[in-house]
């Protein structure tokens, strides 16, 4: 009897502990499943900011203005300065001192259209006339294509302060294709607007360094006249990539920038004649 009741008292303790056990399984397990499920709804929240945070991130860089790229039918010519510079206040704007203008004189086709106005005091770089014209760079991170944009203002030789647009030169990201097809290619962009140019040609190209050392290369010219407007195309391959630039120019603008240089050179003989003049002959 004695054994027989050691053994119920035995298999009940038994059977209790496991039901404990199974009890202490269940619940680990139970929260094992919360854990997790915890985790990935944090998760699930941490992705859904991030993802929220990269919208709104997207959003200001869309609503940031791209600069103005000042393609053709939309070239403010004629606008003061303070106007301009305002389409391209997201970029990279310096103001050159040097009013440099070395288009006018590397291509040999430009010193048709560019005889008079360009300048190189003491053997410096073609310029133009640095008392009535000003230039600026333009840079954007954002431009695929462009290099890079530089604008020249002009403004009457007596006047203080009325700088105008009046040429505008867009320079494109080096390429490494045949410069060919790099001036096919913007050709046809530039005819799909202005229709067929007034001339396409190859035409000699070369820096002051390679006039130095006796070196010439081949560039390929376009050029189109409209009723308002000039417009270049200029391509080379002088360093093993192709370079090239579009030039759009004023007609107004570059009449008053002509106007303005023969003023100085009529004030700057009158000062010579003035200084070689002597009281005591």
């Amino acid at each position: 009897m004695l054994g027989q009741k050691y053994q119920k008292k035995v298999k009940r303790i038994l059977l209790i502990t496991a039901f404990l056990l199974i009890g202490i399984i269940f619940f680990n397990n139970s929260g094992i499943a919360f854990d997790k499920e915890l985790y990935r709804d944090r998760k699930r929240e941490e992705f859904e900011g991030y993802l929220s945070f990269k919208s709104k991130i997207t959003k200001q860089k869309q609503s940031a203005k791209e600069p103005f790229k000042f393609n053709f039918r939309k070239i403010p010519f004629g606008k003061p300065v303070r106007e301009v510079l305002k389409l391209v206040e997201n970029a990279e704007v310096s103001e050159n001192k040097n009013v440099t203008a070395y288009f006018a004189r590397e291509y040999h086709s430009m010193k048709t259209y560019f005889s008079k106005g360009i300048y190189s005091f003491r053997g410096h770089e073609p310029s133009f006339l640095s008392t009535v014209a000003k230039k600026y760079s333009v840079r954007y991170d954002g431009w695929k294509k462009i290099e890079q944009i530089n604008l020249y203002f002009v403004k009457n030789f007596d006047s203080h302060d009325d700088y105008t647009l009046f040429l505008v030169k867009k320079t494109f990201k080096d390429s490494y294709d045949d410069y060919k097809n790099v001036f096919t290619g913007l050709k046809n962009s530039i005819k799909r607007v202005l229709g067929s140019p007034t001339t396409t040609h190859e035409t000699k190209y070369a820096t002051a360094h390679m006039r130095s050392n006796n070196t010439i290369a081949l560039a390929l010219f376009g050029y189109w006249r409209t009723k308002n407007s000039k417009v270049f195309l200029l391509v080379n391959t002088s360093f093993r990539v192709t370079f090239s630039e579009i030039i759009y120019l004023s007609n107004s603008g570059w009449a008053k920038y002509e106007k303005a240089c023969e003023k100085y050179e009529q004030k700057k003989k009158k000062k010579a004649v003035e200084e070689s003049t002597v009281d005591d002959f």
